[in-house]
Formats: structure tokens, C-alpha cells, sequence
């Protein structure tokens, strides 16, 4: 008889609440469900800002690598979505920033 592989399979049923638990708990099979689940969405969003893929996949892992750190400081667990967004939109804004200082530099250089 064969053995039927086990896929993994994100259950869409779970909530951001229960992979945000999950995560804190140490469950690095949740933080990557987080990952799975809003990767491609916030790197959309941080191209739409800043209309460079490269530099929205550079948002994007810190977006993530932010969120390992601070997840503990989530208040509501239900508000991930809006949390990550909220940190993607700040390191697109610091990129930004970051660019335009780089600008103004090699301008204003004799």
C-alpha cells in the first residue's frame, strides 16, 4: 500500500488571532501561516507605494522581521492584518525618506 502524503495546507479557518497565539507560543509553523497569508498582499501594497519590486521586497522582510520581534506587543490579536500594514507603510515611508536624503546628497556634492 502506498502512503498518501501529508501536504500542509494553511486552514483557511483559522484566525489571525489563533496564528498570533500559536507564534508567541513559539508554533514557528503559525509565524509562517502569518507569512504565507500576507506576504504577497503587503508586498502589492508596499509596490504600489514606492513602484520599485526590489525595494518592496526589501519593505517586506523587514515588515516580517519587525513583527517576529514585537508580536508580543500586539494588543489585539485580531488586528494583524491592520498591524502589519501599518508597519509595511512605515518602512515604505523610511525608504522613502532614506532615497530622497540619498537625492538631495548627490546633488548637492561638487
Amino acid at each position: 500500500m502506498t502512503a498518501v502524503p501529508q501536504w500542509h495546507v494553511e486552514d483557511v479557518r483559522t484566525t489571525d488571532a489563533e496564528l498570533v497565539r500559536g507564534s508567541m507560543s513559539g508554533d514557528r509553523a503559525a509565524f509562517a501561516a502569518i507569512y504565507d497569508r500576507y506576504a504577497d498582499r503587503l508586498h502589492d501594497f508596499c509596490v504600489g507605494m514606492l513602484r520599485d519590486l526590489d525595494g518592496a521586497a526589501d519593505c517586506v522582510q523587514e515588515t516580517f522581521c519587525i513583527a517576529a520581534t514585537r508580536l508580543p506587543q500586539l494588543r489585539d490579536r485580531d488586528k494583524l492584518r491592520p498591524w502589519l500594514y501599518s508597519i509595511a507603510r512605515n518602512e515604505v515611508l523610511r525608504r522613502l525618506r532614506e532615497l530622497r536624503r540619498n537625492a538631495v546628497r548627490r546633488t548637492t556634492r561638487p
